[in-house]
């Protein structure tokens, strides 16, 4: 089973891992971090919230947000989570072998390309380096079937365009968030921002979650979850619109 998930966010101790990395996102009116262990939004080491808006601001909206998938298999119930602790690692999962891959390599780290740089820029990587063996989507403009950049290109649906694949089949990485065992999923995340001004405030994120268990999932589902901290913790409010898939947050006090 392949599911593609797609959301976006608008307006301390994390995954130890010798690939684990992150980078800014912060083409338009908010900066924030993206990491390759299912989580976002807290600064990694300080934990301090990270999701700034409007950027260079010093305020912030989001503390931490994490991907959420749970499931069965025959009667037993599955789940992964990033909530603070993150029960995600790089790499992928390895169907034959029903093991997790990957974890050491450096090729599964997140990956930031743009369309205004094919040579890379700054943390931007060439798209020489798009991974493409890992799943990364792109356009194969010569029709050759092989990706022979800068002919072909990522496939980029905004000004900044982020890419890694990581996995739940790692037990060492349950902390202390649940007691639940793996779905063993191998994770795509594609995230995205534009500098547009219709889409100024807004960052995008699209998951393609692959079940490389032996057995089936049933009762599958997938959530993002989100600490959202208006300014201060201490004073939010907040509510959902099934009709509109949406979530919002407003503070409970001026300030």
């Amino acid at each position: 089973m392949i599911l593609t998930l797609a959301g976006f966010d608008k307006f301390n101790s994390e995954a130890e891992s010798r690939t684990f990395n992150f980078k800014y996102i912060d083409a338009n009116q908010i900066k924030t971090i993206i990491t390759n262990t299912g989580f976002s939004d807290r600064t990694p080491g300080s934990g301090t919230a990270a999701f700034e808006w409007p950027k260079n601001s010093g305020k912030t909206a989001i503390y931490y947000t994490g991907l959420w998938i749970s499931g069965k298999t025959g009667d037993s119930i599955r789940g992964s989570i990033a909530m603070y602790n993150e029960e995600f690692r790089p790499g992928y999962f390895d169907y034959t072998l029903q093991k997790p891959m990957g974890e050491n390599d450096p090729a599964y780290r997140l990956y930031k390309v743009s369309p205004d740089h094919p040579n890379g820029f700054d943390d931007f990587d060439p798209w020489s380096d798009w991974p493409v063996d890992q799943g990364a989507t792109w356009v194969d403009n010569n029709g050759n079937g092989v990706y022979e950049p800068p002919t072909d290109a990522p496939v980029m649906k905004g000004d900044q365009n982020f890419f890694c694949s990581f996995t739940d089949g790692y037990r060492d990485s349950v902390l202390n968030n649940r007691s639940a065992p793996p779905l063993k999923a191998e994770i795509k995340m594609y995230a995205w921002a534009r500098t547009q001004q219709a889409c100024a405030d807004a960052v995008n994120y699209e998951w393609k979650i692959i079940n490389k268990n032996v057995s089936v999932w049933n009762e599958f589902s997938a959530a993002i979850w989100s600490d959202l901290d208006i300014g201060t913790s201490n004073n939010d409010r907040g509510g959902t619109d099934s009709s509109k898939n949406l979530v919002y947050c407003y503070n409970g006090n001026d300030n």
